[in-house]
């Protein structure tokens, strides 16, 4: 799909997703994530020390090197290619369907003088306008629930990432399965934002389809979920204003703050943080 030729769907999505953005950021201390909380509690640190916690977690699972080139599979407002390319040093080239996270991503980057290291394109992920083995590594941070094929997503970073190279991406997932209840309200949920969550014991399997080789898979929903509280306190708080601002209808915002609320506390909700690699050598079928 062309980022310049979207389906109105899409177009619907992105409309959605920039509704949400600036109280997204405000919530969640400059980022579009979730917080990581090492006691598995709130903890008594702030949102923003929480998403930035998170962030740095994936880099140290990226190990991205000083001038090494990253992809950003869905860079959001670009807080945390910000963050990468600052402590690790590397150049950054973001990517979103949405031309609105895009200008931001540039506008963040030349406000905090890093314009020469991070950059931003609107692009699709399931069809990147970049050539074979042109980046070093790449992570999605919580962008692949919103993507319509996911295998076809990560053979598409596959295919950019040299071999050897590194992927790092998020997601929540269903860690057990669940029963009818359950699935009721999580097919409501997926359908409220406009994603969908794996189940766990699936992501393996995801990650082999599309070329990649696991090197490790972690779910630390235990230490994720605990943000949800704040995340619906602070829908709850913004509602009225984002209904006057940007027309996004407050039972909207206050039910998908309810049911992110919900989702957390499901002992069948998990957040797996997944590392994989394009293999160094490449002999058996290339992913259809």
């Amino acid at each position: 799909m062309e980022a310049n030729r979207q389906s109105p769907e899409i177009e619907t999505i992105i409309k959605q997703y920039e509704q949400l953005t600036a109280v997204s950021e405000v919530i969640l201390g400059g980022n579009l994530h979730v917080g990581y909380w090492p006691d598995g509690d709130r903890g008594s640190g702030s949102m923003r020390e929480a998403t930035d916690r998170l962030t740095d977690l994936l880099a140290e699972e990226l190990d991205a090197r000083p001038g090494q080139r990253i992809l950003d599979a869905g860079c959001g407002t670009g807080r945390p290619a910000l963050r990468l390319a600052r402590t690790r040093r590397v150049d950054l080239l973001g990517v979103d369907i949405s031309p609105g996270h895009v200008k931001q991503t540039t506008d963040h980057a030349r406000e905090e003088g890093l314009s020469d290291q991070v950059t931003a394109e609107q692009a699709d992920v399931m069809d990147l306008p970049f050539p074979d083995a042109s980046f070093d590594a790449a992570w999605a941070v919580e962008s692949l629930p919103h993507v319509p094929d996911r295998v076809r997503a990560l053979g598409e970073i596959r295919r950019v990432l040299r071999p050897g190279g590194r992927v790092v991406f998020t997601i929540c997932v269903e860690r057990r399965p669940v029963s009818a209840p359950v699935r009721e309200f999580l097919t409501d949920y997926y359908d409220t934002v406009n994603a969908t969550y794996p189940p766990l014991a699936s992501v393996p399997g995801m990650v082999v389809d599309a070329g990649l080789e696991l090197v490790r898979l972690t779910d630390i929903g235990e230490n994720i979920f605990s943000t949800m509280a704040r995340v619906k306190e602070g829908f709850d708080e913004a509602a009225e204003d984002l209904e006057s601002s940007v027309g996004l209808p407050r039972e909207r915002t206050e039910k998908i703050a309810r049911y992110a609320l919900r989702f957390g506390e499901l002992p069948e909700s998990g957040y797996a943080v997944v590392v994989a690699r394009r293999p160094v050598t490449w002999s058996s079928v290339e992913p259809g």
